[in-house]
Parts: structure tokens; C-alpha cells; sequence
């Protein structure tokens, strides 16, 4: 039994691009952990709010207006390596979400390992 350093990230989508972003970034998720691979975590469906400034390309509502709509957040956890880190934000989450400006929070964390 021990403990792991590791990445976990969290991303809030549309719900409608739950399932294609799921299917485009699983292939991708390292299996650090023991024997699983393809390791994700979504929620149930929440609520998203955000305004669209002066030159921004919402993928929904429009430039000046409050807009809500159904999100999910997806999370998942990653080796504490930052090559690792980099090259799965720039080269797997950014292509495979729809926003413009997909936020992504990382965190460091442990994890245990029995």
C-alpha cells in the first residue's frame, strides 16, 4: 500500500458533448494506477452560466448576453509528470472540447494505492 502523486483534472462541458469528448479523450488517459485503463468521472447534468464579451465565438448564446445551459463536469486523474500534463491538455483535452476557451483545472493531489 502506498501513496502516488498525480494530476487530477476537471473540465466542464456541454452535456451534449459528453459522450464524443469521453470517447475522443479515453484512448488517451494514461493507466498509472493499476490494471484499468480508459479512467474518467462525470457528474449529473448542472448548470452552466456565462456572457459572451466583444470578440468572443460562443459555441451558444450570443456576444452581451447571459447565457445558462446543462453542463457536465468531467474528471480524471493523471501522473504527476508535467510532460505528461502538457502534451495531454495542448494534444488531447483542447482538440476534443467544444468551447472556444475550454477551462480546465488542475489540481495536485495524492492518491492512495492499496
Amino acid at each position: 500500500m502506498s501513496w502516488k502523486s498525480a494530476y487530477r483534472l476537471v473540465v466542464f462541458l456541454p452535456e451534449a458533448a459528453l459522450e464524443e469528448f469521453v470517447s475522443a479523450i479515453s484512448a488517451d488517459i494514461p493507466s498509472f494506477l493499476g490494471p484499468y485503463d480508459h479512467v474518467a468521472w462525470w457528474s449529473e447534468s448542472g448548470v452552466e452560466q456565462f456572457r459572451a464579451l466583444e470578440g468572443a465565438k460562443p459555441v451558444s448564446g450570443n456576444e452581451g448576453e447571459i447565457t445558462q445551459e446543462t453542463s457536465r463536469r468531467v474528471e480524471l486523474s493523471l501522473p504527476f509528470d508535467k510532460e505528461v500534463l502538457e502534451r495531454f491538455v495542448q494534444q488531447i483535452i483542447i482538440p476534443a472540447h467544444p468551447w472556444e476557451k475550454p477551462v480546465i483545472y488542475i489540481y495536485e493531489t495524492e492518491i492512495y494505492v492499496p
